[in-house]
């Protein structure tokens, strides 16, 4: 048992904490526990808080290894952000029927906890709320809860069933992701949207055809047969559910599916437009026929045999990872019109030696280029507004770079590591260049107007500089 002397209070707020550790009853008058109030407290086993408790803020039990159980009275509204996060000893804890909001990772990493009640009063499941809570078997989020936040039930490696009740209308990214022992989830008619990857990497939720089919969404593949079916109730594939699928010989879709069409084994969205998975197992030279406007997400990831892949006129956009670490990928082919490059379009394409960059480009992602040891050369094209973090870094045969005029910011670490680069021209005058955007680039030519960031850059990264002559003389 406490001494009152242990506790801080301020104006009824419970605001800290200096006894040893054990059992803690917080007295009558106390209105709230305030942040950090307990935060690693080891040696805290349980806690008794009274009635006239309304809200446990942020941080408030964080990092108490040692605590067990906490009674939390009715009339607690408001969990704040992290309040039990990483409170691994705590199997067990019920949540009062006044609470509304359950704050960001408020149970974050309470690995011992195995079970859960949402009360129907809760309107906020934070983002992380039971993120890395390994010992929980079920859930229930009652309709009160309009949506279950990012990342909410991450990595709950025993969870086994997920029970979303009417009313829930929203799942957040990553929500469910990694917990491989999920056998069921019950989706409600209200739920009306899916974040990215919410069901990534649950095995158990895979059925006899190895697909993972979560309210019609395809979030992932293990076994199966090859080629890999594409089932009836398959309305909609997510980035990253046919990630790995680059050792495939093929797909094939049922002809009761109007969502999908397999052409040659590739597999295409029903109308066409969109080119969905290349399987790996294809060789030499691609060509994408006439119609499509998008190449997917990891559409052609992992193709190490492709070594030429053309494009056609009226494709406007390549997705992240599009062909990432296809390394026997010598030449691109990019039509006019082509908008925008996703973040790692073409990463590890090592043997990647040819690639001409249209004028029509507005956009290239991160790392779009990152590890294309082989590229000796890049015209970026006038209207491309910035140069992303890693867009080239690691382009270990990278010798010579223009920048336009319109790139008015070059990120961190955009040609890191290019050990051949030689001379860079930078038109404009940049207005931002991120860290180490030249770091490892020892034989470097920098020229760009003087006076300009980049000759700050030049400066700063000790980096050889010279100043670009005018255009014109007046």
């Amino acid at each position: 048992m406490n001494d009152r002397q242990d506790l801080v209070i301020e104006n009824t707020v419970l605001t800290g904490y200096r006894g040893p550790g054990g059992h803690v009853e917080i007295p009558e008058g106390v209105t709230a526990v305030g942040e950090n109030a307990f935060y690693s407290c080891g040696p805290l086993k349980s806690v008794s808080l009274p009635r006239g408790v309304a809200s446990i803020g942020k941080g408030a039990f964080s990092f108490c290894e040692g605590l067990e159980r906490v009674s939390l009275p009715e009339g607690l509204t408001t969990l704040g952000a992290d309040a039990f996060s990483d409170c691994r000893s705590m199997a067990e804890i019920r949540l009062p029927d006044s609470l509304t909001e359950v704050g960001e990772n408020a149970f974050y990493g309470c690995g011992s906890l195995r079970e859960i009640r949402i009360p129907g009063s809760v309107r906020s499941l934070g983002d992380g709320a039971f993120g890395f809570c390994r010992g929980l078997r079920s859930v229930t989020v009652p309709g009160s809860v309009r949506r279950v936040g990012i990342r909410a039930f991450t990595e709950c490696e025993s969870l086994e069933e997920v029970i979303l009740l009417e009313g829930v209308e929203e799942i957040g990214a990553r929500a469910f992701e990694n917990c491989r022992e999920l056998r069921s989830v019950r989706i409600p008619e209200s739920l009306r949207s899916f974040g990215e990857c919410a069901f990534q990497n649950c095995p158990g939720l895979a059925d006899e055809d190895g697909l993972v089919i979560v309210g019609g969404v395809l979030w992932g593949v293990f076994g199966g047969g090859d080629p890999l079916l594409i089932t009836g109730g398959v309305r909609e594939i997510r980035d990253h559910a046919l990630e790995f699928c680059g050792a495939l010989g093929g797909f094939s879709v049922d002809p009761e599916n109007p969502y999908f069409r397999c052409v040659d084994g590739v597999l295409y969205s029903g109308d066409g437009t969109r080119l969905i998975r290349c399987p790996g197992e294809k060789a030499g030279e691609f060509t994408v026929p006439q119609g499509v406007t998008e190449i997917a997400a990891f559409a052609f990831a992992h193709c190490g045999e492709l070594t030429r892949v053309r494009l056609p006129e009226g494709v406007a956009a390549v997705g992240p990872s599009a062909f990432e670490y296809s390394t026997g990928l010598s030449r691109v082919d990019l039509p006019q019109g082509l908008r925008s490059l996703g973040i790692g379009a073409f990463r590890g394409c090592g043997a990647l030696e040819s690639l001409r960059l249209p004028d029509s480009l507005r956009s290239i992602g991160s790392h779009a280029f990152a590890g294309c040891a082989a590229l000796k050369e890049v015209r970026i094209p006038e209207g491309v507004p910035e140069i992303a973090w890693g867009t080239f870094s690691r382009c270990a045969g990278l010798e010579r770079v223009r920048i336009p005029e319109s790139v008015t910011a070059i990120g961190n670490e955009a040609f890191s590591d290019c050990g051949s680069l030689r001379e860079v021209t930078v038109s404009g005058n940049a207005a931002r260049l991120g860290w180490h955007a030249f770091h490892g680039c020892g034989g470097l030519i920098l020229r760009a107007p003087a006076g300009s960031a980049a000759m700050d850059c030049a400066l700063r990264e000790r980096i050889a500089f010279e100043p670009l002559r005018p255009s014109f003389e007046p």
